[in-house]
């Protein structure tokens, strides 16, 4: 739920929240639309996690419960 206010910043404040929800669904709804690369028998993705604190990406090793 997105709360309203009833004076006019809570109201683009809402508006803005709207919108932010409205562009991570539509990626979603991008990422389940990709069309898969015909079957070579390797997996065509690679899962790479990105450190948003350090800028560092790990594509392999271990993680840490607690890191950003």
């Amino acid at each position: 739920w997105i709360a309203v206010g009833n004076d006019e910043l809570a109201k683009l404040r809402a508006v803005n929240d709207l919108r932010k929800n409205l562009l991570r669904l539509v990626k979603i709804r991008a990422w389940m639309q990709l069309s898969s690369p015909t079957d070579r028998g390797d997996f065509p993705y690679r899962l790479a996690l990105k450190n948003s604190k350090t800028g560092e990406v790990k594509t392999r090793g271990p993680l840490m419960e607690g890191e950003s």
